[in-house]
């Protein structure tokens, strides 16, 4: 629960989420505690060390000193001290004059907890050798972030070729995710599987869209998309899907689903906008492959959405 107040000093705030902290813990956020210290009160000196700046420099943000910190150092702090979301967002508003006149949305306050929470993805992400292994390790953090019954991933090697279907989650549901894009593959025209994967409307890393949201589909392929769910049980579900692309051409889907009636808040949205576009972003530095040029030899003029090396100067 979070224990900010409204008339809190940003010192009140670091020192109660300081003193918040177990004394059995074994590590501040990811920063492993001296075993000497586990069982005892968490000091300022292990705070200031565990964020990399000095102790002085700390016990004076807690004694509500004028100090200058950046938006790094608030973001380490925050995640030493294990704030919540709320508690980071009151934190910034209140040691950053150009943020704190600013009310946070819940789409603003998902994006803080994202950059909080996905921050080790990108380390992960710089190992990947290929794009096969970078969509192994989004689909398990998005599965950990939304805890949902699939999720999914789809590579396009071209027009009306969404292929290389990954999945993990609950096995009957996958089950029957597997038999919905087996009928999708017999039956669907290469339009209607674009259209399916919405590859004229996910332009650019990161775009996210959801079932509520999604586009009108043309009456055909609603018929047909009913009869896929009828003949493999995948019918009540609610998904959402991001984009994830490189300056490569590579180009895929990242689907979330989950079982009944789901909504998905501003908040997931995004942080799946932040995963795609952290994935999307170490696929354009990092990585190339077999997959990027057969996107580039088999897609149609026109197709390839707009790549984040053209749209953001990558």
């Amino acid at each position: 629960m979070s224990i900010a107040a409204p008339t809190w000093s940003p010192g009140e705030l670091l020192k109660a989420c300081r003193v918040r902290i177990r004394r059995e813990s074994h590590s501040l956020g990811t920063y492993p505690r001296r075993s000497v210290r586990v069982g005892k009160a968490v000091t300022q000196e292990e705070v200031a060390e565990a964020a990399g700046i000095s102790r002085v420099w700390y016990a004076m943000m807690e004694g509500n000193r004028s100090v200058r910190v950046s938006s790094l150092v608030l973001g380490r702090l925050a995640d030493v001290l294990g704030m919540e979301t709320a508690e980071r967002a009151a934190l910034f508003r209140l040691v950053l004059p150009e943020v704190g006149c600013v009310s946070s949305s819940e789409r603003s306050l998902g994006a803080l907890e994202a950059f909080r929470a996905l921050r080790p993805l990108t380390r992960r992400l710089s190992d990947a050798t290929t794009e096969s292994d970078a969509l192994t390790l989004i689909r398990e953090v998005c599965m950990a972030q939304f805890r949902s019954d699939i999720v999914m991933s789809h590579i396009c090697r071209g027009r009306g070729m969404w292929c290389e279907v990954s999945a993990v989650g609950d096995a009957d549901a996958v089950r029957r995710l597997e038999a919905y894009h087996a009928f999708a593959i017999a039956n669907f025209s290469p339009e209607f599987i674009d259209e399916l994967h919405y590859a004229d409307f996910l332009c650019e890393a990161g775009d996210v869209v959801t079932r509520s949201s999604q586009p009108p589909q043309s009456p055909n392929l609603v018929v047909q998309v009913n009869r896929a769910r009828d003949a493999s049980g995948w019918r009540d579900v609610n998904f959402m899907v991001a984009r994830v692309c490189s300056r490569h051409g590579f180009i895929a889907n990242v689907t979330i689903v989950h079982n009944g009636c789901h909504t998905y808040t501003e908040a997931d949205q995004a942080l799946l906008s932040t995963i795609a576009e952290i994935a999307s972003l170490a696929l354009s530095s990092t990585i190339t492959g077999e997959v990027c040029t057969a996107v580039r030899s088999e897609g149609r003029k026109g197709f390839r959405p707009r790549s984040i090396s053209s749209e953001r100067g990558c």
